[in-house]
């Protein structure tokens, strides 16, 4: 399961995608009963009847406006190809942990992630106990997202499409001179993910 949210340029309220083995299509029962995978759709039963093979894991009307926004994220994927993305993304989040040791477990931040490339995705977590204010800082002062996850963490993500290695690396100066200079901002309204 997925999603076109993010790295397919789909926008709030992206389309969704799921994969199944076609061996268990008919044996597993969808989490989330929808007009569009009922057997009938139209019936308009209140019972659900769940449709023949993967088609009943259908939901309801597909939200056009994203799909098209997510149509160009997909295209822009398959002209790079998987193989060169991956290795943008090894190179921009090893340049991440790169300068998380020159510039940050000097400060005692702690790094979230694993070392090993082969382990890791295309977030970098940094540990700091202060992660709440700074990431609202950032956002605020910087117009730089980082993720928020209580307690402590901080995530910065790489779309290897489109993230350039100056962006990694004023975003990396930005977070170093916050945790230094401290967040000037603790405004409630920022919202953080």
């Amino acid at each position: 399961m997925g999603c076109t949210y993010k790295y397919l340029c789909g926008g709030p309220g992206a389309p969704a995608f799921l994969f199944v083995r076609r061996a268990l299509q008919g044996a597993l029962s969808p989490p989330t009963w929808g007009w569009f995978g009922h057997r009938d759709q139209f019936a308009f039963d209140p019972t659900f009847t769940p449709a023949p093979g993967i088609e009943r894991y259908l939901v309801g009307t597909p939200p056009i406006i994203s799909i098209g926004a997510a149509l160009a994220g997909i295209e822009l994927i398959a002209d790079a190809g998987i193989d060169t993305i991956r290795r943008k993304n090894r190179q921009a989040t090893d340049m991440m942990i790169g300068l998380f040791d020159a510039w940050l477990a000097p400060l005692e931040v702690e790094l979230g992630s694993p070392r090993d490339p082969g382990r890791r995705g295309s977030h970098v977590a940094f540990e700091h106990p202060g992660g709440l204010a700074i990431t609202r800082h950032l956002r605020s002062t910087h117009r730089i997202v980082m993720d928020f996850r209580a307690p402590t963490t901080i995530r910065a993500a790489v779309a290897a499409p489109f993230t350039s290695y100056v962006e990694i690396w004023d975003a990396m100066a930005a977070l170093r001179d916050t945790i230094v200079e401290g967040p000037t901002t603790d405004r409630e309204d920022v919202r953080v993910t």
